[in-house]
């Protein structure tokens, strides 16, 4: 049966292999989508960039979620995932399989002003993410100054107007500047109910340098979807 899943999955996959970054389970809950893998691989493993990532899971978190890339993107990413999937009944290892996270663009980028989004990729990882794995919330990270990102998130998500989102949540935590969390509630052409969110501002620039502000930005959407986020 996780044959036919990744089948259907990978069916329409524009790159060869099951691509570098994309590390989720079959069923995700939250999935956090960015414009690429990053440009800081950890040195301390064999790089996995070019080579078949493993096939999303069942049951059991992706492998790929323990990488640790210098910037410490991917521990911000599993603080994010056990915040807002962890409750007192599941544990931090049940909250893993229960998230994912996907690129727009396979190539690896230090900026992400530097990625230059495929559309064909791009469309089919947004078709993967909406018809397939159907999280209940997307989180996007690092592309709400991507016109091409936020083209292809309105073609893909009925109910995305970059221009209207249908809330606003000021970032409480850190009030220098106007950050804020944007969210659109969307539907699948399944009748999939998707919270789409732009989040404040990438895991790996200022004001998220500081782990603790992440920590309470984190918390923050959190508290305030409980009610929604029931593994």
């Amino acid at each position: 049966m996780l044959a036919a899943v990744h089948e259907d999955l990978c069916e329409g996959c524009p790159v060869p292999v099951w691509p570098d970054g994309n590390a989720t389970s079959i069923n995700p809950l939250v999935v956090t989508l960015g414009p690429s893998p990053g440009g800081s691989p950890d040195r301390g493993v064999e790089d996995p960039a070019g080579k078949a990532l493993q096939l999303p899971t069942a049951g059991v978190r992706h492998p790929h979620t323990t990488y640790e890339d210098k910037r410490g993107f991917w521990r911000k990413i599993r603080l994010l995932a056990r915040t807002v999937v962890q409750s007192g009944t599941t544990s931090s290892e049940d909250s893993y399989a229960l998230f994912g996270n996907m690129n727009l663009d396979p190539n690896r980028s230090g900026k992400a002003s530097d990625v230059r989004i495929d559309p064909v990729f791009g469309e089919w990882v947004l078709r993967a993410i909406r018809d397939k794995l159907r999280p209940r919330f997307v989180i996007c990270v690092g592309l709400k100054s991507k016109p091409e990102a936020v083209r292809l998130l309105s073609q893909a998500f009925d109910g995305f107007d970059s221009a209207k989102p249908h809330a606003e949540h000021p970032l409480e935590c850190y009030q220098r500047s106007r950050y804020a969390f944007r969210e659109w509630d969307c539907t699948g052409p399944h009748g999939n109910h998707i919270k789409l969110v732009l989040w404040p501002q990438h895991p790996s620039r200022a004001p998220f340098t500081n782990l603790e502000i992440w920590r309470d930005a984190c918390q923050e959407f959190a508290d305030r979807h409980r009610s929604v986020i029931r593994p």
